[in-house]
């Protein structure tokens, strides 16, 4: 209970802007969570972590404590931790220009997000992985999935969502050429955020 309620102190913290003093916070509840065996905050605090490495523009440091995070959060059965691991090691392998391993990596966490029911996060993964399959020169698979993706996340009226899938298809109609298609793409996202 210790590590936890430190991690949910870590972040009030950061909400207040006490960032050396969250940063603390979560490092000591790393620590203890190591210490006592319990791996679901363990994982989280490495993931907490590599975000704030992340988000400073520390990529490897990032990578590294979700690496680490990786082991632990298999083992649990809030399969939640394990997907946001997953997304975070997927978005780092976009930016290392490896999306060979972000597919991998995507794949798993849609498969992870169905288990644990939140179907709203895979359908997020799965215009992810679309944006993946693009950059491999794979341009049906990556339709399909951005398909797949749209009509999921249009269920959920998650706008902001389906607005970067739908851009994502746009600039794929313009590499083909349809630019009445990137236009109809674009209305809607104008649409879909007013």
């Amino acid at each position: 209970l210790v590590p936890s309620l430190r991690l949910g102190l870590a972040r009030t913290l950061s909400d207040l802007g006490q960032t050396a003093e969250a940063r603390a916070t979560v490092i000591a509840a790393r620590d203890e969570a190591e210490r006592m065996g319990d791996q679901s905050s363990f994982a989280l605090a490495l993931n907490d972590l590599a975000v704030e490495e992340l988000m400073q523009g520390n990529l490897a440091a990032g990578e590294r404590l979700l690496e680490q995070a990786l082991a632990p959060a298999r083992t649990l059965t809030d399969l939640s931790r394990l997907g946001f691991v997953l997304d975070n090691l997927s978005g780092i392998a976009i930016e290392r220009g490896r999306p060979d391993l972000a597919e991998a990596r995507y794949r798993e966490a849609i498969e992870v997000w169905g288990k644990s029911g939140r179907k709203q996060r895979a359908a997020i993964a799965t215009g992810n992985l679309a944006a993946a399959l693009a950059d491999l020169g794979r341009s049906a698979e990556a339709a399909a999935a951005r398909e797949t993706a749209i009509t999921a996340l249009r269920a959920f009226e998650d706008t902001s969502a389906v607005a970067v899938v739908l851009s994502s298809r746009a600039q794929a109609s313009i590499d083909s050429g349809d630019l009445a298609a990137a236009e109809r793409d674009a209305e809607e996202i104008d649409a879909g955020l007013a």
